[in-house]
C-alpha cells in the first residue's frame, strides 16, 4: 500500500469503490508515511468492495487455465507434474489469503 502499486487488486478497489472510498485510497496508496490505521482502513475498503474476492477468483481462473493448458502441451511426464506442484501450492496460497 505504502509503495503504491498499480496492481489488479487495486485496480478492481478503485473501480468497485464508492467516490468517498476513493479519496481514501487516493490519500493513502504511496504514501510511505502512511499510519498503520489508514493502512488498515485501505485493506478494509479492499474487503468491502469485494476487490479481494474479486481478485482470488480471477487468479484461481488463470491457474485453472494454466492446468489445462499443461494437459495439452507435449512434454515429458516428469516436467508436467513439476508444474502441476507448482500450480498446487499457488492455489493452496490463494487459498489461505483471509479477507
Amino acid at each position: 500500500i505504502k509503495e503504491g502499486k498499480k496492481t489488479y487488486i487495486m485496480a478492481q478497489t478503485f473501480e468497485l469503490a464508492t467516490s468517498q472510498q476513493q479519496l481514501v485510497l487516493k490519500k493513502g496508496l504511496g504514501n510511505k508515511e502512511l499510519a498503520a490505521e489508514e493502512a488498515e482502513d485501505i485493506k478494509k475498503i479492499i474487503v468491502q468492495t469485494k476487490a479481494l474476492e474479486t481478485t482470488k477468483a480471477y487468479a484461481l481462473n488463470l491457474l485453472q487455465q494454466a492446468e489445462q493448458q499443461v494437459q495439452s502441451i507435449k512434454m515429458r511426464e516428469q516436467g508436467k507434474h513439476y508444474i502441476f506442484e507448482m500450480l498446487t501450492v499457488l492455489k493452496e496460497k490463494l487459498a489461505r489469503i483471509q479477507e
